[in-house]
């Protein structure tokens, strides 16, 4: 028995040790690959001087509006506020989703929000176009979908606003050097099986392969000219739907268990909205492959809650954020 006991305190100092060290290596890992709120830049990136001339064209960008909180109004607000109030008529306002709550059937909230963002146009002399997002699509249901369309037309007799309605994907020529492409990547992305009245209002592109067919053909429309790809879901993302998680959601609920309910998540892709869905990562690859075909892409989206400039290859992936949410990035 003493003997016994003797070796259980041997191996027992062993493994002491062991576990430390297995502790320290775990804490290493998510300290050095967690996401955190700090700028990221990556060192060799130059940095740019100032514009030789004014712009032909300037685009503002915006997404989640709808998770502003009524109660404490964002600083950007203000700040967007004053730089559409400044800008000309060569400017345009791209409204990049998720405009609207997340509560389903919160038609009081949402006509709130809505009123709020007619309001801010008021003194803007651009334009300004509206693309859903996922709150926009929030009850899978395509004419549901459609009320915001109705609201804003109804109340829009002044202002200059698109809206990506009928069709998953519209194009247009805004001067002799620069088109744009928008892009209803909710619909892409979504089980159809599962939204009411899915393709109703737009027969003529009921199938994604007639979608990839309509886009190759605007990129090709765009030939010689800066092209900007507008959607709401981005192409690329060092954000929460990529995988990136701050040091705080690790441990909750606890230590270990946050991290394998983390990696769960990635392998598995429950979420249509991580970017590794099967649906999802489908759309990335066929846009990725097919803007390829333009050495001038930009694709400008929202749906990660953190400013955003990436480039893979010869595109340009800029993510606006969230007016009223952050969320931590981690520079891959």
């Amino acid at each position: 028995m003493q003997r016994m006991s003797q070796n259980k305190t041997f191996h027992q100092g062993l493994c002491r040790p062991v576990q430390w060290a297995a502790r320290a290596i775990l804490a290493a890992l998510l300290f050095q690959g967690c996401a955190t709120y700090k700028p990221q830049v990556k060192k060799s990136v130059p940095t740019a001087g100032p514009a030789a001339a004014s712009p032909e064209y300037t685009f503002f960008l915006a997404g989640g509006w709808g998770h502003t909180d009524p109660e404490k109004p964002a600083e950007s607000l203000t700040r967007l506020e004053s730089e559409l109030a400044a800008a000309g008529t060569n400017s345009e306002l791209l409204l990049l989703g998720d405009m609207i709550s997340e509560e389903p059937g919160n038609r009081e909230r949402d006509s709130a929000l809505l009123g709020e963002q007619l309001d801010l146009l008021r003194r803007f002399q651009g334009r300004t176009t509206l693309i859903p997002g996922n709150n926009e699509w929030k009850e899978f249901s395509a004419r549901k979908r459609k009320w915001v369309e109705d609201y804003m037309e109804e109340r829009d007799t002044a202002l200059k606003m698109q809206l990506v309605g009928e069709c998953p994907i519209e194009y247009r020529d805004i001067n002799d050097r620069l088109a744009i492409i928008l892009v209803d990547s909710k619909w892409f992305i979504s089980n159809w099986s599962r939204v009411e009245h899915i393709n109703e209002a737009c027969v003529v592109m009921d199938t994604r392969k007639r979608f990839a067919e309509e886009l190759d053909g605007y990129i090709n429309d765009a030939q010689g000219k800066n092209l900007i790809i507008a959607m709401h879901h981005p192409l690329f993302s060092n954000g929460k739907y990529a995988g990136k998680e701050t040091l705080g959601s690790h441990m909750r609920p606890a230590p270990v268990i946050g991290t394998m309910i983390h990696a769960t998540a990635d392998l598995g892709a429950f979420s249509p909205d991580r970017l590794i869905s099967r649906r999802y990562n489908y759309l990335r690859i066929l846009v990725s492959a097919l803007a390829q075909k333009s050495d001038r892409a930009v694709v400008v989206s929202a749906h990660e809650e953190s400013l955003q400039y990436l480039r893979s290859e010869s595109i340009h992936q800029i993510i606006s954020g969230s007016l009223g949410r952050a969320t931590a990035t981690h520079r891959s």
